[in-house]
């Protein structure tokens, strides 16, 4: 008879433990959705904007003295490279005039 009991309680409460079950696969299915979920466009945008901001608050901006300086290297640098070329540029015109004077 006690088995006979138990039975009967375990067939009782065995739809009301697969109802909790099944609720709780739908909670986690809802959970794994979100998470799949990807992040709004805009959302991410805004968080760049904010961090490519936080960013710019840590720059060291240099001098007036330093960037001249810079500057002034720079231009430099490019004006004896443009005569190099230039050079480089007229010698090889040169050598091809001779070659077709001679060839002609």
């Amino acid at each position: 008879m006690a088995k006979n009991k138990l039975s009967n309680e375990l067939e009782v409460n065995a739809p009301l433990n697969e109802n909790l079950a099944a609720t709780n696969d739908d909670s986690k299915s809802k959970k794994v959705d979100n998470k799949n979920k990807k992040p709004n466009f805009f959302s991410k945008l805004g968080s760049k904007f904010k961090e490519m901001f936080s960013e710019l608050k840590k720059v060291t901006w240099p001098t007036w003295k330093v960037a001249a300086t810079s500057l002034l290297t720079v231009l430099v640098v490019v004006l004896v490279f443009l005569v190099i070329v230039m050079g480089f540029d007229y010698l090889a015109s040169w050598l091809l005039s001779l070659l077709t004077k001679a060839s002609a």
